[in-house]
């Protein structure tokens, strides 16, 4: 199953149609394959912080758009988002390669220089 990361052009409070379209075509992203039947022993947990007013975005585009999107449920809106930006770094930082996986834990905190 492929999916592509996008913007939805629609009538937003405070977004123009014009400018959304122009943010959209700026905006670029490669295909990405997902397993389409997630196993329970391939799946994880994580626990992270975001701020109130993107979480409630996001939420609402997932609402909005969870069927034209074919998101299974909010995990999965969240997987494709975050698989969109590895692969971006990927592309940037590794050639386009993947990254190899580690189970090491990060460190907790703020990076250095942040």
């Amino acid at each position: 199953m492929q999916y592509f990361a996008r913007f939805r052009v629609g009538k937003t409070a405070g977004t123009k149609p014009a400018a959304a379209r122009k943010k959209a075509a700026e905006f670029r992203a490669l295909a990405t394959t997902v397993a389409s039947t997630p196993t329970a022993a391939g799946r994880t947990s994580i626990t992270f912080y975001l701020s109130e007013t993107l979480r409630n975005r996001a939420r609402t585009a997932y609402r909005m758009t969870c069927a034209d999107e074919a998101d299974l449920s909010w995990s999965d809106l969240i997987g494709k988002a975050l698989l969109a930006e590895v692969e971006r770094r990927e592309v940037m930082y590794n050639d386009g390669e993947e990254f190899d996986g580690s189970p090491e834990r990060l460190q907790p905190g703020r990076p250095v220089g942040v």
